[in-house]
């Protein structure tokens, strides 16, 4: 993948508002690359290495299910990231995750 294209998933991570999450399907569909969840994954564990700070933590899959929890493994867990924001979560998975979802394609 090139780097254009993690920054552009860079881009649209930095703008999901406290207390949001994404899913990496929505973030996909946002640069442009249908079926591209696995592509957002991928920028998602490479984020530390971004020259600006990433919010990695506000990105979940589309059941609310902290799939990338085991990458919180210095500091903060991912978890304790999200609940700081006040998003409830149990057994490694956001409770109604439609409550927190940050879709730009979607009208509130």
């Amino acid at each position: 993948m090139t780097s254009k294209l993690y920054s552009d998933i860079y881009e649209i991570v930095k703008q999901i508002p406290r207390s949001r999450v994404c899913t990496y399907g929505i973030i996909a569909k946002l640069v442009g690359i249908n079926n591209g969840a696995r592509v957002v994954g991928w920028a998602m564990s490479k984020s530390a290495l971004y020259k600006d700070k990433i919010p990695a933590h506000r990105v979940v899959n589309s059941k609310g299910i902290l799939t990338a929890s085991h990458k919180f493994d210095k500091g903060m867990t991912m978890q304790e990231l999200l609940e700081e924001e006040g998003i409830k979560i149990e057994n490694n998975q956001i409770l109604n995750i439609n409550e927190y979802i940050w879709d730009p394609f979607q009208i509130d």
